[in-house]
């Protein structure tokens, strides 16, 4: 019997340890597995290049020395456009020429840009293609209360100077535009670049006769400051002008959409329906009954048609339905 017992002893102590480790051993974590494929996904899309680099990175790559220059002018002047046009305003210099003759001249040298790249009715700025939507709809916000600021200033201007005379507010609305035209296409190298020289000399021997009294100085100089302060401000607005028209279209269309109204023949229920029902009174005089239950009394034209007492038409849609 005690040998019995020692030898219990002696087991119980040797299991005691195994036992122990096993109670003691943490519980098997749980693995998940990776889905390598889906991280190397975000991976390549986070490394994509935005479309904006993907632009430039086409045409500053293009083989002509040129093309590059005007990529340029059309990328970089539309900081300067936004920088002097939000000092103007946070100044107060709307009535500044100098200042005014900044922002005209920053205008002129982006037209230069867009008119040498041959670019659309899209500026790089509104094309919701490189920049997206939100980035799109602010800038053309901006760019329209922009031009719609110096169109104030030109038309104060030419008021001004014609005294009034529709002739010489023709003339002078002519005078810059081919000012701003001619000189554009001179810069950019495009045909009919020759007719600038033309039309800048005509321009200038208009204002030395009339408006300088002969001061060739006092005409140049009137020439180079409207010439630039206006001629910039046309040419930036006849090259976005294709844009403002696709957005006034555009939102003509949603207006219309919007204000097509249900069909009067169609009720609540789908079927033929209109503005009321068909009755009669006693003697024969039609009225239509309203869907509220008020009653409007008709006159018979007898040609199936009916007329309200002020002369409304009436129409049976041939249900007994009438509708307006």
């Amino acid at each position: 019997m005690i040998v019995t017992g020692f030898c219990l002893v002696l087991l119980s102590m040797a299991v005691a340890p195994a036992v122990r480790a096993q109670t003691d051993a943490p519980a098997p974590r749980k693995t998940y597995g990776v889905n390598k494929e889906h991280i190397e996904q975000q991976a390549a899309e986070k490394a994509q290049p935005s479309m904006l680099s993907m632009y430039i990175k086409m045409n500053l790559s293009d083989d002509s020395l040129l093309h590059r220059f005007y990529f340029v002018l059309y990328m970089l002047m539309p900081f300067a456009i936004l920088g002097i046009s939000l000092w103007i305003e946070v100044t107060g210099g709307w009535g500044d020429s100098r200042k005014l003759f900044m922002l005209g001249l920053s205008e002129f040298v982006f037209g230069v840009g867009n008119a040498g790249m041959g670019a659309g009715v899209y500026p790089w700025f509104c094309d919701f293609d490189i920049v997206g939507w939100i980035v799109t709809i602010i800038c053309f916000c901006y760019m329209l209360r922009m031009l719609v600021k110096q169109a104030g200033v030109l038309i104060g201007f030419v008021n001004g100077q014609s005294g009034g005379e529709l002739t010489k507010k023709v003339l002078y609305i002519l005078i810059y535009i081919g000012v701003a035209v001619t000189m554009t296409m001179l810069l950019s190298a495009k045909p009919y670049f020759w007719l600038a020289p033309i039309v800048v000399g005509a321009a200038w021997y208009y204002l030395y006769r009339n408006e300088c009294m002969g001061d060739s100085t006092a005409a140049t100089r009137m020439l180079v400051n409207t010439g630039v302060m206006f001629g910039g401000f046309i040419i930036f607005f006849l090259q976005v002008i294709g844009l403002i028209l696709i957005v006034a279209l555009t939102l003509f269309f949603l207006k219309g959409f919007a204000s097509i109204k249900t069909s009067p023949l169609a009720d609540e229920s789908g079927s033929m329906g209109g503005d009321g029902e068909l009755e009669r009174a006693a003697d024969g005089t039609p009225f239509v009954r309203h869907r509220d239950g008020s009653m409007t009394q008709l006159r018979d034209r007898g040609d199936g048609s009916f007329e309200g007492l002020d002369g409304t038409p009436w129409k049976d849609s041939g249900s007994g339905h009438l509708f307006r």
